[in-house]
């Protein structure tokens, strides 16, 4: 739904954050190194903040036990990874891994940088296998109009098309930099320009007042 005729600061705050996201997908397309050790910082953040909320959540489990009314999960990124009858030392041991891998990620941002490169390109090459084995598992005629032939092919090319990029990925790591780099400048640039759309035509996101 939209709300209409914001406060002018509000557009004005829009303009201004949808310009700013501009100016960071440009520079993250300029620094590509900057943009992947940005991520890494953003993801170690998020570990390190949801391994201190597991270890406090599994010291008040342990010290308190549930009742059918209150869970003492309250966080969604925990309550989406981890079930809300966790057992106390589950939680406990969570935290303390995801501190841990938080805190290498902030001290050897290289060495995560390239994790996440690995992780990506694996991704990639396990991806396309799948794709292929799935084109290869359909069978002509099993659509009308000749769908299968094409939507086969599809599947297979795109397949091979995410095994190439793995090999390519591995085989030049700064790729795989500059690939991260590319996603994040593409989702800033589109925000951003959705921010200054929204602020200039004085609309924003929510719900109609009456």
């Amino acid at each position: 739904m939209i709300i209409r005729n914001p406060p002018a600061w509000f557009r004005l705050l829009q303009v201004g954050i949808g310009a700013l996201s501009i100016i960071l997908s440009m520079l993250a397309i300029a620094y590509p190194g900057l943009a992947a050790f940005s991520v890494i910082v953003l993801i170690s953040i998020i570990l390190l903040i949801i391994g201190i909320e597991r270890v406090v959540i599994g010291m008040l489990s342990y010290s308190r036990p549930y009742s059918n009314e209150q869970s003492v999960t309250s966080s969604l990124f925990s309550a989406f990874f981890i079930g809300r009858r966790s057992s106390p030392f589950t939680n406990i041991g969570l935290g303390i891994i995801a501190i841990a891998l938080a805190i290498v990620a902030l001290a050897f941002p290289l060495i995560a940088t390239g994790v996440l490169v690995a992780l990506i390109s694996f991704g990639l090459m396990f991806n396309g296998i799948a794709r292929i084995m799935q084109g290869m598992a359909l069978h002509y005629g099993e659509t009308r109009g000749g769908t299968t032939r094409w939507y086969k092919a599809l599947t297979i090319g795109v397949g091979i098309l995410s095994i190439v990029l793995a090999v390519i990925i591995i085989a030049l790591p700064a790729l795989g930099i500059f690939f991260i780099a590319l996603v994040l400048s593409i989702a800033l640039l589109i925000n951003g320009i959705e921010m200054i759309i929204l602020g200039i035509t004085g609309r924003r996101s929510g719900t109609v007042l009456p």
